[in-house]
């Protein structure tokens, strides 16, 4: 590719060759010359403008090593072509958690802005101008930038836990001994609220306000600990023609696949044995009419072609704040209990044992009388 700016007849070009290898970018895109010496060419394009910086490594550094010292990501692990802007990495991914935005607008909205400023990128062999210079590296750089900021993430969240598991058994050790006074005054009644353990650090940060206390049990006349929402949504889907890319990155809010059907098999299993016998707050023909009636709850009703797509759509829980917290791929033809029953387990699994939680769901009087018959939960719980 040519870089070049309109009104200057001076043209710079980049060029290929065993030796030699370059790097374009875009916004604080990067085109660069590496050499396996010390020092190497950098064409940096800034928000503004162009310009060519000499940028110096150790040969006993790798090409990426290089480039993250000065400043760049690059879209390849190895033999890199084209190396970003760790600033512009990170100015989208702040940009997404606001907006949304895909790769696709962020790479046409600089070229634009270049273009419009007299900035262009030429193909090399044809003079043309590069329609589209920058989405796919734009892409594959924001993919493992960020992999590499959840690993980050990941040892933070280590070192934080390790910090205060020592806190927490050195604590006996700092216990003032001093004498208490003593207080004449009878105690005042107050509900039994267990301070066994607190919910795990991933619920304390997707929402604090819900899960950062550390007092549970209150009961569910009182309102419950934590309340939290189910339902599904089958616009969000995947076809079967894009395939599945390489592993390279464990979902932090998406229970596996196995996971759910596990869940789904036990469900099976409790339902071909004798049903308990239960008494219904709600009656059982208002509750068969409500299943009817709604979708949700015709677990082989067809949301979407099964031949267009392996997933049909996403099964999600919230807490009271609008917080996602847990999220299921749905890749049954309806909405089967298995996924809302596989979240609330997981989310029991994350709260200590004595807590209560409230569950909204559409039809959630469908799904409480299954879990009356059958009791497939491994924790006891109220749905609503």
């Amino acid at each position: 590719m040519h870089h070049r700016r309109s009104g200057t007849p001076a043209r710079t070009s980049v060029s290929v060759n065993s030796r030699n290898t370059n790097y374009y970018v875009c916004s604080l895109i990067v085109s660069t010359s590496l050499q396996p010496s010390q020092s190497a060419k950098r064409f940096n394009l800034d928000i503004t403008d162009f310009a060519t910086l000499e940028a110096s490594g150790c040969s006993c550094q790798s090409v990426a090593q290089r480039l993250v010292l000065h400043g760049l990501f690059p879209t390849a692990p190895s033999q890199p072509r084209i190396a970003i802007s760790i600033n512009l990495l990170n100015f989208y991914h702040t940009l997404f958690e606001e907006s949304c935005d895909v790769v696709h607008a962020m790479a046409q909205a600089l070229r634009k802005f270049y273009q419009r400023r007299g900035y262009m990128l030429n193909n090399s062999r044809t003079g043309d101008e590069a329609k589209d210079p920058f989405r796919r590296s734009l892409g594959y750089a924001i993919q493992w930038h960020d992999s590499l900021r959840v690993l980050v993430d990941h040892e933070v969240d280590r070192a934080i836990a390790g910090s205060l598991s020592e806190a927490h058994d050195a604590a006996p050790s700092i216990i003032n001994k001093s004498p208490v006074a003593i207080d004449d005054t009878p105690p005042v009644k107050k509900p039994k609220l267990a301070r066994n353990r607190k919910c795990s650090r991933e619920l304390q940060n997707r929402c604090p306000a819900c899960f950062g206390g550390d007092t549970f049990g209150q009961s569910f006349h009182e309102g419950g600990d934590v309340h939290v929402a189910i339902d599904g949504n089958f616009h969000h889907r995947h076809r079967r023609s894009a395939g599945d890319s390489p592993h390279f990155y464990d979902p932090e809010y998406f229970l596996s696949k196995m996971q759910v059907d596990a869940v789904g098999e036990r469900i099976s299993r409790l339902r071909k044995t004798q049903p308990r016998t239960t008494t219904q707050i709600v009656p059982t023909e208002a509750i068969d009419e409500c299943q009817r009636s709604h979708d949700a709850a015709n677990d082989n009703k067809a949301k979407s072609n099964a031949e267009q797509f392996d997933n049909h759509g996403c099964s999600a829980l919230v807490c009271r704040h609008g917080s996602p917290l847990l999220a299921a791929n749905i890749d049954t033809p309806g909405e089967q209990q298995k996924y809302a029953v596989a979240l609330i387990e997981h989310l029991f699994g994350l709260m200590p044992k004595n807590a209560n939680i409230v569950v909204l769901y559409d039809v959630g009087c469908v799904l409480d009388r299954s879990l009356q018959l059958v009791r497939p939960l491994s924790a006891t719980g109220s749905i609503l």
